[in-house]
């Protein structure tokens, strides 16, 4: 079960071996006391361990890799066609929208009234 990945810079192919990254975290020392009361912010990188046809392991970010192969199978093949859905239109102008039938009724009685202001 190999997953065959590639890098999107440099066009080599790899096998994918894991995600690390996301455990560590960067301490920020506060003003008044220093590393006494350090906030811990998590650090959000993470990268793609693979290795090359020697064996050599590497670490690319995530972003610079896609899968190319799983079980010498592409992913298109494996996977159902995304079907999008259908684009519906953004109505803006509320004078444009649809009345509900319980509001339709009131914007007729009063046209009349429109005369004395």
């Amino acid at each position: 079960m190999a997953i065959i990945v590639q890098h999107l810079t440099t066009g080599n192919e790899y096998i994918f071996l894991g995600v690390s990254g996301g455990e560590s975290k960067n301490i920020l020392p506060t003003k008044m006391l220093g590393d006494f009361f350090a906030t811990e912010t998590p650090d959000k990188s993470r990268s793609v361990t693979v290795c090359d046809d020697q064996g050599r392991i590497l670490w690319f970010p995530v972003t610079e890799i896609i899968v190319v192969e799983v079980d010498g199978q592409k992913p298109e093949e494996l996977l159902p066609e995304i079907i999008a859905p259908e684009p519906v239109p953004l109505q803006l102008d509320k004078e444009n929208q649809p009345q509900s039938p319980e509001n339709q009724g009131n914007i007729d009685e009063f046209a009349e009234d429109d005369d004395w202001i």
